[in-house]
Order: structure tokens, then C-alpha cells, then sequence
């Protein structure tokens, strides 16, 4: 008896567990780039090209959990808000249907509309409205809020493919590798590996990308960033579309 009772106890936490993975996978929302952003990114790095965003450069849905989250671009005011570029305003979804959503604040007297047609999403509100591309990257509102980090990544590949280079995983020699706007130090292009704790400034001057290495990556957040320049490509703007050949995709890329 006693053994039947172990039995059933150790199957019940199973059958629990399994069904609250089943339950995350579905509930997984998802991401969408504003096709402003997404072009200036064919020239630029991503703090050059989130005011060509009009504000919204990125948004998020959980359509299961009836919020979504909104990122918006926007200068900061007082040092107690400096980082309000990577925090996201979340917005409540009053209205749903196949194609389309009504968003509102519950602080403020503030609605939006987002309309869908398969990979395109139309946000509406009082004074303009934008365009966003649907991302192949899954957003998981357990934690992992900040997708945009790896599709700056996608973005910049394809930025060094068309010019004829490697993507930015052979150059660094790193697998696991996140790109922002780095608010915090004064709007930096910071790459980072989150797994090996690396962090690189890229900046585009004098016709070249100047790729380079945070050499006190360990340092308060508030100190200088040290750096040394370990790589310089010649970097030319508004360059003609090249296709890629199949082995220079990255593995997770989210373009043809």
C-alpha cells in the first residue's frame, strides 16, 4: 500500500510539471519591429536609429495573459530615469479578436489600436501610426522581456552580409551574444555574452565600423567604459542588396 501511495505521489508531480510546460509553450507571446527601425538598422547601429522609430520601436504581446508591453524611445529627464529607453510601458488589451486589439493604460486616458495581417502589424493612435514586422523570436513574459537584444543581432548580421563580411558570431568568436542602446553609460551600442560575461562598443565613424572590446567589463556601472578597438571595417551606407550564400545565415536567423 505504502509503496502504491509513493507511486501515485511521485506520477501526480510529474503529470504537474509536464502540464505546466505544456501550459508555458502555449502562452508564449509575440514580438514585433517597427520597419523604420528595421531599415535605418541596414546603415546604422540601434542608438542612431531609435529616434527614426517616432518613438515606438518595439512592441510585445501576451495575448493569453491580455497585456502588452510597448517600448518607446524617449529622452531621458532627471538621473533617476536614465534607463528609460530599455523599459517598456505596459498597456492592458480591453478588445480582442483574430486581426485586431484595443490597448489602454489604466494610469492615463491613453488607447491604442494594433491591427494584424499575417506578418504585419499596424499600430494606430491619436497622432500617427506605425508599422511593425512581425519577429520570429518568441517573447516569454517569464523573464525574458527583451528580445529586441537578440534581433539587434539578426539586424546587424545582415548589415555585415550585405557588405561582403562575416557575421558578428565569427568575428567575435562568440555563440551567445546580445545587441542595445546602452542608456545607461550615455547611449552606448554595446554587444554582450551573457554565458562568458564579454562585452563589446561597436560605433560607425569615418566611413569604418570601429568594433571594440570592453576591457573592464567587471566595473560599476557608473564608471567610464574602457575600451580597445580590435577590428575596423570599411563601412559604406545605402549599399545595394547582396544575397547571401545559405552557409552565411546565422543559425537563428529571422530574414530570407
Amino acid at each position: 500500500m505504502k509503496k502504491l501511495f509513493l507511486f501515485l505521489l511521485i506520477f501526480s508531480f510529474f503529470s504537474l510539471f509536464i502540464c505546466k510546460s505544456q501550459h508555458i509553450d502555449i502562452i508564449r507571446g509575440t514580438s514585433w519591429i517597427n520597419v523604420d527601425y528595421i531599415r535605418d538598422m541596414e546603415n546604422y547601429l540601434p542608438c542612431e536609429c531609435l529616434d527614426s522609430a517616432n518613438d515606438c520601436y518595439y512592441i510585445s504581446i501576451a495575448k493569453e495573459n491580455k497585456y502588452v508591453d510597448k517600448y518607446d524611445h524617449k529622452i531621458p529627464e532627471g538621473i533617476l530615469n536614465f534607463v528609460i529607453e530599455t523599459e517598456p510601458t505596459q498597456f492592458y488589451i480591453l478588445y480582442a479578436d483574430s486581426s485586431r486589439y484595443i490597448i489602454s493604460r489604466d494610469s492615463k486616458n491613453e488607447y491604442f489600436e494594433l491591427t494584424l495581417k499575417d506578418d504585419t502589424l499596424l499600430l494606430m493612435g491619436r497622432v500617427s501610426n506605425k508599422k511593425f514586422i512581425k519577429s520570429e523570436i518568441s517573447f516569454d513574459f517569464f523573464g525574458n522581456k527583451y528580445n529586441q537584444d537578440l534581433d539587434n543581432i539578426t539586424l546587424l548580421n545582415k548589415s555585415l552580409l550585405l557588405r561582403g563580411y562575416q557575421t558578428i558570431q565569427v568575428i567575435l568568436k562568440e555563440d551567445s551574444l546580445k545587441f542595445h542602446c546602452n542608456a545607461w553609460v550615455g547611449n552606448v551600442n554595446r554587444i554582450y555574452s551573457p554565458k562568458n560575461r564579454k562585452s563589446w562598443v561597436l560605433e560607425i565613424s569615418n566611413g569604418y565600423l570601429n568594433i571594440a572590446k570592453v576591457t573592464n567589463p567587471n566595473g560599476d556601472p557608473l564608471d567610464p567604459i574602457k575600451t580597445r578597438v580590435i577590428k575596423k571595417l570599411k563601412w559604406v551606407t545605402n549599399v545595394k542588396e547582396r544575397i547571401p550564400r545559405r552557409e552565411e545565415y546565422p543559425v537563428w536567423s529571422t530574414w530570407e
